[in-house]
């Protein structure tokens, strides 16, 4: 398995050390599977599962809005599968945005 590590901002420790022991149980194909954190002087990162695309955003900035109704279609529907999983474990993710919405190579959110 291929682990990227993605730098986020400091807060308040214990709850993020909380929020990512329950990350590392929120285990479903449509969910990007987070590993762990690594916290150095400088910065805190989390080891994430590697997408080998880009996220949503990256993807419009660089090849301007989806052409394809069933590319939209297809990425709505497993980001919605994932919410769905989410909400069903009682986990609100709270942070949905084109940056937090990572693609794979086969165009799945």
């Amino acid at each position: 398995r291929i682990i990227v590590f993605k730098e986020v901002k400091p807060i308040d420790d214990e709850n993020l050390i909380d929020e990512i022991q329950l990350a590392k149980l929120m285990q479903f194909h449509d969910v990007v599977e987070t590993y762990g954190l690594l916290v150095t002087n400088n910065a805190t990162f989390l080891k994430l599962e590697y997408c080998p695309l880009q996220s949503l955003c990256e993807l419009i900035q660089t090849q301007g809005h989806y052409k394809s109704p069933s590319l939209v279609s297809r990425l709505g529907f497993h980001l919605l599968k994932g919410i769905g999983f989410l909400h069903s474990n009682l986990v609100v993710h709270g942070a949905i945005t084109p940056t937090n919405i990572l693609i794979d190579a086969f165009g799945v959110a």
